[in-house]
């Protein structure tokens, strides 16, 4: 496995440098998988697509971890964006589930985006759940005060979403793979958050 840490700066097909900026993102590049060698990914991409392919390769290879989903909606996903994007937040209504499957530091948040059914990022626990009601989500009244501390092991802008139903997606992940892309049968698995 090569973390994009270690590749800073590549070289790419076309000979230019090529600087990832994300740190500690896991770029999976699995031989079998439609790359010939580890460079492959890298050529004569821009790196939007590095880090769109990085966050796939990650969800993908990587199950074997604690894995929850995080909705957002768009609001709330650009309202994390414009902030300091160390804390994420769910219902009070989700603290028996939390404390049940006690997540905690190492755990990880697949951020995904409702109504546009897209994902956006990859969390990364950093603290045990704690209640805070200071609005950071939205301007008073903030719903989602159980939080987390957390840091954004990848955040895409809204603009650079992955849709659920991109190939590579769809047909690699557990609650999608092997049903048909008009099949509503995947949708439970983001009615709440946060969620194995």
């Amino acid at each position: 496995m090569i973390f994009l840490k270690d590749v800073e700066t590549a070289r790419v097909g076309s000979g230019k440098n090529f600087l990832m900026k994300s740190s500690r993102i896991p770029l999976m590049l699995v031989t079998g998988k439609g790359f010939n060698n580890d460079w492959d990914v890298l050529c004569n991409i821009t790196q939007a697509t590095a880090q769109r392919k990085a966050f796939v390769y990650y969800i993908i290879n990587n199950l074997n971890m604690n894995y929850y989903i995080d909705l957002f909606s768009p609001e709330t996903a650009k309202a994390f964006e414009n902030s300091n994007k160390n804390v994420s937040g769910f219902r009070i209504s989700r603290k028996t589930y939390v404390n049940n499957q006690k997540i905690g530091p190492g755990d990880k948040f697949i951020c995904y985006v409702t109504r546009i059914r897209r994902f956006v990022g990859v969390l990364e626990v950093k603290s045990r759940p704690y209640q805070d009601n200071t609005p950071l989500f939205t301007k008073e009244n903030d719903p989602f005060i159980l939080r987390f501390k957390v840091e954004p092991m990848v955040w895409l802008p809204l603009e650079k979403v992955i849709p659920i139903h991109d190939d590579l997606i769809w047909n690699n992940l557990s609650f999608t793979k092997g049903l048909s892309k008009d099949s509503n049968k995947w949708t439970y698995m983001v009615f709440s958050s946060p969620r194995l």
